[in-house]
């Protein structure tokens, strides 16, 4: 396994942006089997990958097992917060989304989603949906940039208005 991030920085634990993004996917995914837990994660497992829930299921078992992750905690509030406030804005930028299925889960049909990562996330998660024959393209309603936005923030407003961002939303 690499140890380096798209733009050449070693990581720290040895970790790329998409084994972290695997990672936090099967974290989901575990929590969904939980049928104490209100949250339900369709794609979660799939975009995961069978070595990384395995691998996940092996830390948590270090765990106490009755304890609900923070990245579970907080997708459970987004989702809520989305939900109760989906009148109120048509577009949502999702920086660093990884492996996030909020796009496809919730049924905000009003809203144009843009999902930016860098291009390994990104192009891990394009073909892990094809391969699998996942269309969640959504009639049009999310866009994926592939940006880098450690080495390329500039470019981050461009890229979006190119994919039918407005400003003035």
């Amino acid at each position: 396994m690499s140890n380096k991030t798209d733009n050449g920085q070693e990581s720290s634990c040895g970790m790329t942006a998409a084994d972290t993004c695997r990672r936090t996917a099967a974290i989901r995914a575990l929590a969904s089997e939980d049928p104490s837990l209100p949250y339900r994660e369709p794609y979660a497992s799939m975009l995961a990958g069978s070595k990384e829930l395995e691998r996940t299921k092996g830390i948590r078992d270090n765990y106490e097992s009755n304890s609900v992750p923070g990245v579970v905690i907080r997708s459970m509030m987004i989702d809520q917060w989305l939900q109760e406030h989906q009148d109120e804005f048509e577009q949502i930028v999702v920086l660093g989304a990884g492996m996030d299925t909020r796009t496809y889960r919730l049924d905000l049909k009003n809203i144009k989603w843009f999902e930016v990562d860098e291009d390994e996330v990104i192009s891990l998660k394009e073909a892990i949906l094809a391969e699998n024959r996942v269309d969640l393209a959504n009639d049009g309603r999310v866009a994926r940039l592939k940006l880098d936005l450690a080495v390329d923030l500039d470019s981050l407003f461009p890229s979006l208005e190119q994919e039918g961002f407005r400003r003035e939303s």
